[in-house]
């Protein structure tokens, strides 16, 4: 394997772009076309900062003799808790949700807020022991998932209603479709 072989397989395990990891090492994107399709090398400066961007040795780079990417195994750590982050904030909703319909209790929006919570944590702690950031679509996901609950008792609120992790009446229901609709797309626009 070369040396465009390695900059192509290191940048696709971190999920970036060539335009992404360009910018990131202050570079144009057109150089890191032609490093991985082995029209030119990186000059020395940018190895350098190619092998302390990616967690790895110039020898690595260069001769592919070195040890694998260090941190490679948090990379998948990481992966798991973004994803383990959706799954709980997609639980803290409908749980919250269930538990309202069925008691009526303030502690069930509060359950729902703690499960929502630990959710973004797992999601903050995977982005801490890994330089892979997660995919945009969890991202989103997690934002838009996350903005239920609290724009759905906003929109009780306003509307005089009981306060609940899900809209009520006919005035709040609309309220909050039309929040939660323009909140998820400025959201979509705004997450890359």
């Amino acid at each position: 394997m070369d040396v465009a072989k390695r900059i192509y397989e290191l940048r696709k395990a971190k999920g970036l772009s060539q335009e992404q990891l360009a910018s990131e090492i202050g570079v144009s994107r057109q150089a890191v076309s032609k490093w991985e399709s082995q029209q030119s090398l990186p000059e020395l400066d940018k190895i350098i900062i190619l092998s302390e961007y990616f967690h790895v040795s110039t020898d690595y780079l260069l001769t592919g003799k070195d040890t694998a990417p260090k941190g490679k195994d948090h990379v998948l750590g990481s992966q798991i808790l973004y994803f383990l982050s959706v799954f709980l904030i997609f639980m803290g909703v409908i749980c919250s949700m269930a538990n309202w319909y069925e008691n009526q209790y303030m502690t069930d929006i509060f359950v729902g807020f703690l499960i929502i919570g630990a959710g973004m944590f797992f999601c903050f702690v995977g982005t801490a022991i890994s330089s892979c950031p997660p995919m945009t679509i969890i991202k989103r996901l997690n934002l838009i998932m996350g903005s239920f609950i609290p724009l759905a008792l906003f929109s009780n609120f306003l509307m005089n209603e009981t306060l609940a992790p899900y809209p009520l009446g006919i005035y709040s229901r609309c309220l909050f479709c039309l929040i939660y609709f323009l909140l998820s797309c400025l959201i979509c626009w705004k997450i890359k």
